[in-house]
């Protein structure tokens, strides 16, 4: 049902509001011009109704309606069904283009402890003990080893990974800390 997404409730129960409500309309200018041609009401209402269906799809029909006053009618629904299908349009585009998403950049560990970001650290370590004692509430996972903190950002169990700036340097490139090269 994702082809409803662009426009809302309202809008598509307007939408089929008008195409009734304009199929009432061009019966009454058939009846205005004498055009009922035996018809009985309720094939006269359907035929209608289908004549109003078709020009919402812009497929206006030649030779219906007969009158001025009625194909006057017909290109000004013709007109409204452009301007609808265009913002349709416009607006399933709107869905499928990629929003930007808003991220949260973390600068400093007591940003990441405020946030609630998980912080992987090796246990023992001085950011472990850093961590522990001025950031008490943050969300801290204690590894055995410096692989598991990497282990544990790739597997998504932590956000961070807490090390010193020169062993990050050294193995950022190595396919045991970062194995999809994706890790900043």
């Amino acid at each position: 049902w994702n082809w409803t997404k662009p426009f809302s409730v309202e809008v598509w129960m307007t939408t089929f509001g008008t195409i009734l409500l304009s199929g009432v309309v061009y019966m009454l200018l058939e009846w205005l011009n004498d055009e009922i041609d035996g018809r009985g009401p309720w094939t006269w209402f359907a035929d209608n109704l289908y004549l109003s269906a078709v020009n919402a799809t812009q497929a206006y029909e030649y030779g219906t309606p007969r009158s001025f006053s009625a194909k006057l009618f017909g290109v000004s629904m013709c007109l409204w069904a452009l301007i609808l299908t265009a913002t349709y349009t416009a607006n399933l585009a709107s869905l499928l283009v990629d929003r930007r998403v808003v991220t949260l950049e973390v600068e400093t560990v007591g940003e990441a402890a405020v946030f609630g970001y998980p912080i992987c650290t090796v246990a023992g370590t001085n950011a472990d003990t850093y961590i522990e004692e001025a950031f008490p509430s943050a969300r801290r996972r204690s590894t055995a080893t410096l692989e598991d903190i990497y282990r544990g950002v790739n597997s998504g169990q932590c956000a961070f990974a807490a090390d010193v700036v020169q062993s990050w340097l050294c193995n950022k490139n190595k396919r045991e800390f970062n194995p999809n090269c994706d890790l900043d």
